[in-house]
């Protein structure tokens, strides 16, 4: 079963910081990321985030949607296309293959109330599927600990 960890935010701003926090610290871990997004415009979003942020470095990623060998993938494709053991769940929609990552993120996003609802039927979902997604609130986390 996968670790699955919801990370909070209330603003536009922390997302994106928190996105790029958790890539990062993931991919100096050297494991294999999966950004799975809901669609091209999304995941283009994503690609140029990741070639701006943190501005003293860069994250080697494509987006691609056939398989891959690159460490960072960004994609709208339901497989794990580059076999990553971390998926990062920017979809509204639980990654149809979800059990196959050994560590899940999910932004918990109270931006909004409708936002907030989605977030917390996915974190339901994940209960229903046996699994005890772990919440962390402060955005500035270390989440080496999960």
């Amino acid at each position: 079963m996968p670790k699955v960890i919801f990370l909070h935010t209330k603003t536009n701003q922390e997302k994106i910081t928190t996105l790029c926090k958790v890539v990062q610290q993931d991919y100096e871990q050297g494991n294999k990321i999966l950004i799975f997004v809901p669609n091209a415009e999304a995941g283009k979003f994503v690609d140029t985030l990741l070639w701006k942020l943190p501005p003293e470095s860069f994250l080697p990623h494509i987006f691609a949607s056939t398989k891959s060998q690159e460490t960072v993938v960004i994609t709208s494709t339901g497989e794990n296309i580059n076999q990553a053991s971390t998926l990062i769940n920017l979809n509204s929609q639980l990654h149809p293959t979800f059990s196959d990552f050994a560590k899940i993120y999910e932004l918990y996003d109270a931006s909004h109330p409708d936002k907030e609802a989605m977030s917390k039927k996915k974190f339901a979902l994940y209960q229903e599927k046996g699994m005890s997604p772990s919440s962390l609130v402060n955005a500035s986390f270390d989440v080496s600990d999960f």
